[in-house]
């Protein structure tokens, strides 16, 4: 039995007589969050009234405000609830209303949100009039549309709740170009829970991998050598031998030959060998471990230079 305010004028209408809004721009409901919700309808009843608006059909309304009440007493089988019944304030006026509604709470994600800002924003013109419209920062309202710049994938993983819906994971995502990528690796971070502070290294290490990937490889080395202090922009073999060796010291492909070869190493054993010991390391599938490896940084100096050597190589042929 459900319970009214008394300053509340309610009826009580069939549950299936009445519609949700379609203007209802929150797309996912928090299932454990319902399920709490119609306990309580179950135990107590409706406290609130929903609010509704004539539907066309004689008896049948259409769902002004309190969708998440209407679907829990739904769920728990409530065969009527307490309504208040206004006037259809027009479509535009049911849109607004449905966004407000929505806006007001809480647990809104990011993404849906977003969504609803964007539908004003396609009325009203500007990001100024919705702010105005919503008492809300125009700030805030451009960091969440930032989300429907990303891919649906991406924002999927914010409605879940299994990635954080800050504009600075939004950011650091937009920064990779490769739309692919920065799905796989939105997917990747979500699995891991990563923190911002995690998902922004990430992020900034795969956009750095994919420019110097589209730049010449002898710009690249040249460049990253040029970080280096004017009288060490090439190690010395023997820092190259010795590294090599501390790299690959648990590598189950190690050999005499990579230890005592007086020339450098074969470049395929160190790809092999680096391969192997990355392979068994317990951390390497958290976002960032590698940045503060030194084998990592090693071997990256160790590409560089000989990427280097090869290309001077091929125009001392050529010359």
């Amino acid at each position: 039995m459900t319970t009214k305010p008394s300053n509340v004028p309610s009826l009580e209408v069939r549950t299936d007589h009445i519609s949700p809004n379609p203007f209802q721009s929150r797309k996912t409901f928090n299932e454990e969050s319902l399920r709490e919700l119609a306990e309580s309808i179950r135990e107590h009843g409706i406290i609130q009234p929903l609010i509704v608006c004539p539907n066309g059909a004689p008896g049948t309304y259409l769902l002004i405000a309190g969708e998440r009440r209407w679907r829990a007493a739904q769920s728990v089988g409530l065969e009527t609830v307490p309504v208040v019944v206004k006037p259809h304030p027009g479509d535009d006026a049911l849109e607004e209303l449905a966004i407000v509604e929505n806006i007001q709470r809480e647990d809104l994600n990011a993404v849906d949100e977003a969504l609803s800002y964007q539908r004003l924003l396609d009325r009203l013109g500007n990001v100024k009039a919705v702010a105005q419209k919503l008492k809300k920062h125009p700030t805030h309202i451009y960091n969440r549309l930032t989300w429907l710049k990303l891919e649906p994938e991406i924002q999927n993983l914010v409605v879940q709740g299994a990635l954080q819906g800050d504009v600075r994971v939004a950011n650091a995502l937009l920064s990779i170009d490769d739309s692919q990528k920065r799905v796989a690796l939105a997917q990747r971070l979500a699995g891991l829970n990563a923190t911002i502070k995690a998902i922004e290294l990430a992020c900034r290490r795969l956009s750095e991998k994919i420019a110097d990937a589209n730049e010449p490889m002898l710009t690249r080395a040249r460049r990253s050598a040029g970080k280096a202090k004017p009288d060490a922009a090439f190690i010395p073999l023997a820092a190259l031998r010795e590294a090599a060796r501390n790299m690959c010291a648990q590598c189950d492909v190690k050999s005499e030959t990579l230890a005592n070869r007086v020339g450098e190493p074969a470049w395929t054993l160190i790809v092999h060998s680096a391969n192997e010991t990355c392979g068994q390391c317990s951390v390497r599938d958290v976002a960032g471990a590698c940045d503060g490896c030194p084998g990592v940084e090693m071997l990256r100096r160790i590409i560089e230079v000989q990427k280097i050597k090869q290309e001077l190589s091929k125009k001392v042929k050529r010359a």
